[in-house]
């Protein structure tokens, strides 16, 4: 399997490689960009970097997969695919509408990806990566987590990945596996990533990839809280 650098390992080799930008380094001083307005139904406008800062609480849906996000406040948008999780309803309750990237026997559906903090360099940054997959000859639940286990694990460019823990979760209802991954960087930097995924039917796989630093003390009251209240999944898609 194979999925985008994510911008909390983008900030860990800027730091490695003490090639912070001027913007960064503005950010870690609280200098934050003021987001546009939104229009009714619409996000904000995003900042320089692409970014949008949500000013009200917003809700994205894949009716599709009967999935619906709830983001606070003030957290940050990175990459928002409008076919694939809508701010509208009536949006995303086909697939032939969908971004679907992958390819070779695997597919790859980006939902959504936002954090509570812009800045990827803050102790506090916990962000959240939506994603539904299908890879072919996988059927179960056991032995997609063992194939995504292996792409994860090992070292690569200097990181080096650890399977530290899986353990069953229920989420909708839905019975799923969650799996604790620490990833270090020649004792440098380290950082946790939990991902929690369910069964979807039909060979389609849903997975929230959580990432955060191990300095971060709130970061799993932050998860815990933010799982339980703000995301729904219900037999009522269509898969």
């Amino acid at each position: 399997m194979k999925r985008a650098i994510l911008p909390l390992l983008l900030a860990l080799v800027l730091l490695v490689s003490g090639g912070c930008d001027k913007s960064i380094k503005e950010n870690v001083a609280g200098a934050l960009p003021t987001p546009g307005p939104a229009a009714p139904g619409e996000l904000p406008a995003p900042n320089a970097d692409g970014n949008i800062q949500l000013t009200g609480a917003t809700m994205f849906y894949n009716e599709y997969f009967g999935i619906e996000i709830a983001v606070p406040a003030g957290w940050w948008v990175y990459e928002y695919t409008p076919d694939n999780m809508s701010v509208k309803q009536g949006v995303t309750g086909s697939m032939s509408g969908f971004d679907i990237g992958g390819g070779n026997g695997y597919d790859n559906i980006e939902l959504l990806y936002y954090a509570n903090l812009e800045d990827s360099t803050k102790d506090g940054h916990v962000d959240f990566y939506y994603l539904v997959e299908k890879v072919e000859d996988i059927s179960t639940l056991e032995d997609f987590c063992e194939d995504d286990n292996d792409w994860r694990e090992g070292t690569d460019n200097g990181y080096t990945t650890v399977l530290l823990e899986e353990k069953p979760f229920t989420l909708g209802g839905i019975s799923g596996l969650v799996r604790e991954f620490e990833v270090s960087h020649d004792d440098y930097v380290t950082y946790t990533t939990l991902v929690y995924t369910i069964d979807m039917g039909d060979d389609y796989f849903f997975s929230i990839d959580i990432s955060f630093y191990n300095s971060n003390s709130k970061a799993m009251s932050i998860i815990e809280e933010h799982i339980a209240d703000n995301i729904t999944v219900t037999s009522g898609g269509s898969v």
